[in-house]
């Protein structure tokens, strides 16, 4: 594996293990992982890793009609464009 290869491999693994992927590449990164010791290793920092931020960050509350405002932007952006 290039350098360049392994790095793809690290980066879709790790979305793996955030649960970032569909599944045609959660497919792939688990055949990676079956493949490979060391992309397990860095699945299993990348397991660890989101357990942690999980532990110290808080969910927040979005501020007061933020989702309105998002969607009113879509709308405006879809006019402009359509």
């Amino acid at each position: 594996m290039t350098p360049a290869e392994r790095e793809q491999a690290e980066a879709l693994v790790t979305a793996y293990a955030m649960g970032a992927l569909d599944p045609a590449e959660a497919a792939r990164a688990q055949a990676l992982l079956d493949d490979s010791p060391e992309l397990q290793r860095v699945f299993e920092e990348a397991i660890d890793a989101a357990a942690l931020l999980a532990a110290v960050v808080s969910d927040v509350e979005p501020p007061p009609g933020l989702r309105d405002r998002i969607l009113e932007a879509v709308r405006r952006e879809q006019t402009d464009t359509g």
